[in-house]
């Protein structure tokens, strides 16, 4: 399954359902758009990618584990950090351990960039 198809079914659950039997709703995936809705929606990308940003004031390096390899050469954050940002990837499923001790390709916000 794509990942046009899962957000297609994700939508279509989040629509059902938004009917005023919840206060909030939390998907617990990223990097998933999601529909104008009624109810309240906690959208885990958005506290993610703004959660990251605010951390990194307080940072000198910020190091940044995502879950496909694929994903390093994509990655951005929302807005500027003043502290350097190692990007790599690693997953539960599928990794041995190594890939976040390995150089990974990436693309730099507007921060410097520096891989692991």
């Amino acid at each position: 399954m794509g990942k046009p198809v899962a957000e297609a079914m994700l939508a279509r659950l989040m629509a059902s359902l938004d009917d005023g039997r919840f206060d909030a709703l939390v998907p617990l995936c990223t990097g998933t758009a999601l529909p104008p809705m009624r109810t309240l929606v906690i959208e885990p990308q958005q506290v993610v990618d703004h959660l990251t940003v605010a951390l990194a004031q307080g940072c000198k390096r910020l190091g940044i584990v995502l879950p496909l390899e694929g994903q390093v050469g994509s990655f951005h954050l929302i807005g500027p950090v003043s502290c350097e940002l190692r990007v790599t990837h690693a997953s539960p499923y599928t990794d041995t351990g190594t890939s976040a001790r390995r150089t990974c390709p990436g693309r730099s916000s507007p921060a410097t960039t520096r891989h692991w």
